[in-house]
């Protein structure tokens, strides 16, 4: 799909959990998705989608370190 051109791929997190909480490696969810991905498909990775539309102030803070964009899909 990506190599078609018309599909863009996303991060989604590591292991789809609550970001918010406390314990959660961001490193590891937010950064090395990222990097999984781009090796995997050889191509940058802009965009962040937050697992269950929940973030924070700081959560955001730390994601726009890595990704031009972020989003969050749904009510959360």
């Amino acid at each position: 799909m990506v190599g078609s051109g018309l599909v863009e791929a996303a991060s989604h997190s590591y292991m789809h959990c609550n970001l918010t909480f406390n314990f959660v490696d961001l490193e590891r969810e937010v950064v090395h998705s990222k990097e999984i991905l781009e090796d995997k498909l050889a191509q940058p990775i802009n965009s962040f989608i937050y697992p269950f539309g929940k973030s924070t102030i700081a959560l955001h803070e730390f994601v726009a370190q890595h990704y031009p964009y972020a989003f969050r899909i749904g009510s959360a």
